[in-house]
């Protein structure tokens, strides 16, 4: 088993756990210089697409912010339904295939063990951390790099900070590539 599985649920929970940690004065969501947020909105800063991710590849087209903006907002949406069937239906096929085998058993969280398909894994995840995904989710920019993206989402009114969910192009469209949003690097 590789360590950067359970890197990746640790950053994971992390974010999810980080409350009103590091705040500043604009807040913990407030998007990037220039950019403006509305809640459950897309907001895109053509030009810089959030200081978190605006290393990253290149803007994303039109096309790709509004196929991974309506991917992000029906992945959490599933999640704030505990839905993890139709959660692993919005995530890239191998996650789908490796995550039970990640986290279902040692040395992952001992609330995980046993899960042994992506429904029952997500399902599981999202009841443990309900109160953590029950508010909307601004996508705040897109950047596309090759067959890979990132999105910068933000949680208004849950005291998240910023987060990165982590896209993979499966076929002609788009797939989360992780769990949940983790903390921008």
């Amino acid at each position: 088993m590789t360590r950067v599985p359970i890197v990746l649920l640790a950053s994971a929970l992390l974010a999810l756990g980080a409350s009103a940690c590091g705040s500043s004065s604009k807040g913990a969501n407030a998007p990037p210089s220039g950019e403006t947020s509305t809640h459950g909105t897309v907001v895109s800063n053509p030009s810089g697409a959030g200081t978190a991710i605006a290393s990253y590849g290149q803007a994303a087209s039109a096309a790709d912010m509004g196929a991974i903006t309506t991917l992000v907002k029906r992945y959490y949406a599933a999640a704030a339904a505990e839905n993890g069937a139709l959660a692993c239906s919005f995530t890239y096929y191998i996650e789908v295939e490796t995550l039970p085998e990640h986290y279902g058993g040692p040395p992952g969280p001992r609330w995980l063990h046993g899960a042994d398909t992506c429904p029952t894994l997500l399902t599981r995840v999202f009841k443990h951390f309900h109160s953590k995904l029950t508010g909307p989710v601004d996508v705040m920019a897109v950047r596309v790099k090759g067959q890979r993206a990132e999105a910068l989402v933000g949680f208004p009114g849950l005291r998240l900070p910023e987060g990165v969910v982590k896209i993979r192009r499966e076929g002609d469209g788009w797939k989360v590539n992780g769990l949940l949003a983790v903390a921008p690097e």
